[in-house]
């Protein structure tokens, strides 16, 4: 099939297919420039030349400034884009820019969209659980390009008509050729630190330590969380009646608060009073918990003050007298038949 050329005495030019079905091609000797070439309109009115740095391949890729489609990206996908720099000033850098120009509250948008599939151009619905979009940063070791980070969303829960909750997962690459998954913000608004996140890290806030510190143990916070636990008595003795009838803990870190109220409506004679601990304490003896006791009736202790304490490496807190002289194990005085035993005290978990 062979294209004819049409112009006129007004200087108009058009190229016309004869009307018969199929592709229509101009071809020119191979000298002129090289393949997947568009044209352009050139520097000089009414003359078309070729674009110097953007092709369209026979893969339907396009390029921009790129010498051929990469295929050593992570995942080994090609891009149906791909625009490459050279550094430096205007535009031998690699970017994309989206302005959007008006006095309306119109941002400029990017989008990473998904449908259901399976072909071009569907509006099936998207499932639960399922990757939208990922923004992948990646390097090249010499060979390859790896992940260095992502940013990635999924959808969070149940899809539906005008229902579609979705999350953010930052991932980080420790020191490999794969990523960690760090931190979550669900569906719900909830900021997750995740298997992944060792904690949080104020080492950036924080000042010079105190001149009477020789050093710290850590600046970054893993973990928080709070409940109930059952001290069940780890102590010999006879008592009746027990109840238990609040405990709870806070742990900020390595850091735990404990709350506890005992009930005992019938007799106790115990040698020493101790109860189990929700998390072992430091090995350090020295970070053990010393904490206040309040009680209702003096008989319980004979009216005498008393303390806690816990022990390094310990899954247990002993309570101690502070009458006559050095601390002593807590002895129940059995002489009452109602005593409300109430605790508050803190320690440094392992």
């Amino acid at each position: 099939m062979t294209l004819r050329l049409n112009g006129d005495s007004s200087g108009f030019t058009e190229i016309k297919a004869p009307n018969f079905a199929g592709d229509n091609s101009i071809t020119l000797p191979t000298g002129n420039g090289s393949a997947n070439q568009l044209l352009k309109n050139s520097g000089t009115a009414g003359e078309l030349q070729y674009t110097g740095n953007l092709e369209h391949t026979t893969t339907g890729a396009l390029l921009l400034a790129a010498p051929s489609v990469r295929n050593n990206f992570f995942r080994t996908f090609s891009s149906k884009l791909q625009i490459e720099g050279i550094g430096g000033t205007g535009l031998n850098r690699a970017g994309v820019a989206c302005v959007e120009n008006t006095s309306a509250q119109d941002p400029a948008y990017t989008v990473l969209a998904r449908s259901g599939g399976p072909g071009l151009g569907s509006n099936a619905l998207v499932a639960q659980n399922q990757w939208v979009g990922v923004h992948s940063f990646q390097a090249n070791d010499g060979v390859k390009f790896i992940e260095t980070a992502s940013i990635k969303s999924f959808t969070n829960g149940a899809t539906g008509t005008d229902v579609m909750p979705g999350n953010l997962i930052f991932a980080t690459n420790g020191g490999g050729n794969s990523l960690t998954e760090r931190v979550e913000i669900d569906s719900s608004g909830n900021f997750k630190l995740l298997a992944g996140c060792t904690g949080i890290d104020f080492s950036g806030i924080n000042g010079t330590a105190s001149a009477v510190t020789s050093s710290r143990d850590s600046e970054i916070l893993d973990g928080y969380e709070r409940g109930k636990f059952n001290p069940f008595h780890t102590t010999a003795g006879s008592y009746t009646g027990e109840s238990i009838k609040s405990c709870t803990f806070v742990r900020i870190g390595k850091f735990v608060q404990i709350d506890l109220r005992v009930e005992w409506t019938g007799t106790v004679g115990v040698t020493a009073l101790q109860f189990n601990l929700p998390f072992a304490s430091h090995s350090d003896g020295a970070t053990g918990g010393v904490g206040s006791v309040f009680y209702a009736g003096n008989a319980l202790f004979g009216g005498v003050p008393v303390v806690t304490h816990v022990a390094g490496a310990s899954s247990l807190v002993t309570f101690y007298s502070t009458s006559g002289g050095p601390f002593s194990q807590l002895t129940l005085n059995a002489a009452n038949s109602s005593y409300d035993f109430i605790a508050s005290f803190a320690y440094i978990m392992s």
